[in-house]
């Protein structure tokens, strides 16, 4: 009995031995830290918004952080967008950076989310109320350098014909307001703005009719660079030829650094789309390792540049690299 009882009971041990064996060679020896996710929210695709997720994606790499992109189609698709983020409550993602397709709309879903503890910041375009850090170019002072350059090339008067950018586009208001602000110095300057859907065949046809209105006008500004296509596409159209009439644009592609390296476009400032994508993330990961930062602007510089200098500036902040 006593030898029966033995080794049931060395069964027993070996039984058990097996289990915990068996138990701690299916764990790994540490647990594995699960990386950070963060919504990269843009309004469109294209060119630019290419750039920004470029800078967005190497930079979370760089940190060691998960990063998914999610774009609303266009700046219409305001309710998508707002969607977009009530799933993104939903899956409980650490981190969102978004690009908002409207000011007031996506209050709402976005104060839901930090109520959910999720980090949140917005790009480019700010929302009406100052709830989260927010990074872009500073449109304001873009637009007071514009209006800087152009008061000097056309003598301190004259007519300039603008095209304004999307209707209630606040990152828009805010270039033309900085814009407007420094023209207010020069009283024999006249500014004829006319707002406007960013493409080119609009942008063609409101040079059209503002240069039919204003044969005289010296100068031409644009919001963003399809506007700036679709003006210089017009000035050859009538004849005139290039810097015959100042055309400033900010941001830019190839095509519009080939308008300005054959004469068209005369100054751009060709905006620095990877590094806003680099400093939203690099401000996004310090807000998830639990660094507190206020609901601020953060203004990423941008330098113009003209055709003189278009081979040697530094093209790294502006896009991807070419593969």
């Amino acid at each position: 009995m006593k030898a029966k009882k033995g080794l049931s009971i060395v069964v027993a041990f070996l039984v058990v031995a097996s289990f915990l064996l068996v138990c701690v060679v299916s764990q790994p020896a540490f647990a594995e830290k699960k990386k950070p996710v963060i919504a990269y929210m843009l309004p469109n695709v294209g060119p630019w918004y290419t750039d920004k997720w470029y800078g967005a994606k190497d930079e979370a790499e760089k940190n060691g952080v998960e990063i998914i992109l999610y774009t609303s189609g266009g700046y219409e698709n305001i309710g998508k967008q707002v969607a977009q983020v009530e799933d993104l409550i939903e899956k409980k993602v650490d981190g969102i950076i978004i690009h908002p397709t409207s000011a007031s709309a996506l209050i709402p879903p976005i104060k839901k989310a930090l109520k959910a503890g999720i980090h949140v910041s917005t790009e480019h375009a700010p929302l009406a109320e100052k709830i989260v850090p927010h990074v872009w170019e500073d449109p304001s002072r873009l637009g007071w350098q514009m209006a800087e350059y152009l008061a000097v090339k056309i003598g301190g008067k004259g007519k300039i014909i603008v095209h304004a950018g999307p209707p209630g586009q606040y990152e828009a208001k805010a270039m033309l307001d900085g814009f407007q602000a420094y023209m207010k110095y020069f009283p024999q300057i006249q500014v004829f703005p006319e707002w406007s859907t960013v493409n080119v065949a609009s942008a063609m046809k409101i040079t059209e009719d503002l240069l039919t209105a204003h044969p005289d006008a010296k100068a031409i500004y644009c919001w963003f660079e399809p506007m700036a296509q679709g003006a210089a596409s017009v000035l050859k159209s009538r004849g005139y030829k290039p810097g015959q009439i100042e055309l400033v644009t900010g941001w830019a592609n190839e095509e519009t650094l080939r308008l300005l390296k054959d004469g068209w476009i005369t100054y751009l400032w060709p905006g620095t789309a990877v590094e806003c994508g680099r400093t939203s993330v690099r401000n996004m990961v310090k807000m998830i390792n639990g660094k507190k930062i206020p609901p601020i602007n953060i203004n990423v510089p941008m330098i113009g540049i003209d055709a003189k200098v278009i081979d040697s500036w530094d093209r790294a902040g502006w896009a991807a690299p070419k593969k």
